[in-house]
């Protein structure tokens, strides 16, 4: 017979209950109950697998009569059999990173574990805790939970699933929850600082400036205001459409330097608590 052990106390019985057994480890030459991880109660022998050592032993067990301490005593055939010690499976352990948070934009979750199964290769699944399809701006990378709600996201509390699994025998597993609390949250527009740069023309020149602005919420709209540092009115040459800004002609062919500021302002499409943001930038023009 052969027996394959893990990981608990294994009792194996050989018949002859009525006489003495030996048990043989036929390629060290020696008795089992030599090992601390092998016992033996008559016809019966017990094997602790998590203190032997992970291999095959080739046994022979042989009942035998005690006659006397003069006589020899009277051995039966050999049974043999093969014990087979399996190194156990140990379920991951999930050590860090199912923290729930209060997120306002994108950012992620690092999650790490622990194997004492070091050649364990491992799945890794992401759902909602109440398996839910989980939304399209949570996603896994890897061992790296990933969010970006700005924009696509309902305001609100998500609990998600996570869980490791193993490819050993039998398969294990770990997981942990945690919630991403989604609250709306305003962003601000962002100016190419490249659109605020020194300007130079002649006064009967035009230049138009088209400005570049970034801004997560992409379902926000902007308006651009232009005023003078100097808090005077602006030259009736200078005038606004969009985020395009046109320095015309100077019908007055006027020399002079003029500081401007520029403002971009969100409309806050989404209602966001912190009400509508805004960016700011100076161009500074010499017309000749």
């Amino acid at each position: 017979m052969t027996e394959t052990l893990t990981d608990f106390t294994q009792t194996c019985s050989v018949g002859f209950s009525s006489l003495s057994f030996e048990y043989w480890d036929t390629a060290a030459g020696q008795l089992m109950t030599n090992y601390a991880w092998f016992t033996q109660t008559a016809n019966q022998f017990q094997v602790h697998p998590t203190t032997a050592p992970i291999g095959s032993f080739n046994v022979e067990a042989r009942a035998y009569y005690y006659i006397s301490a003069e006589a020899a005593n009277v051995y039966s055939p050999a049974i043999p059999f093969t014990i087979t010690i399996e190194a156990p499976n140990y379920a991951p352990e999930i050590t860090a990173g199912c923290v729930s948070r209060t997120v306002t934009g994108s950012g992620t979750n690092s999650i790490t574990f622990t194997d004492a199964n070091a050649a364990d290769s491992h799945s890794i699944l992401l759902t909602m805790a109440d398996s839910s399809a989980l939304p399209p701006w949570i996603a896994i990378s890897g061992l790296e939970v990933e969010w970006n709600p700005v924009g696509v996201a309902t305001p609100g509390a998500y609990e998600l699933l996570f869980t490791i699994q193993d490819n050993g025998s039998p398969v294990l597993t770990d997981s942990c929850t945690f919630t991403l609390t989604y609250v709306n949250y305003n962003s601000a527009p962002v100016i190419d600082d490249a659109d605020c740069a020194n300007l130079s023309k002649t006064a009967f020149a035009t230049q138009v400036i088209t400005l570049d602005v970034a801004d997560p919420d992409t379902s926000d709209t902007h308006t651009l205001t232009l005023t003078l540092t100097s808090g005077l009115s602006l030259p009736a040459w200078v005038s606004i459409s969009g985020l395009t800004i046109t320095f015309g002609s100077d019908s007055n062919n006027q020399a002079a330097s003029y500081s401007f500021v520029v403002t971009v302002v969100d409309n806050n499409n989404s209602g966001a608590s912190n009400g509508p943001l805004l960016d700011t930038c100076t161009i500074l023009l010499s017309v000749s």
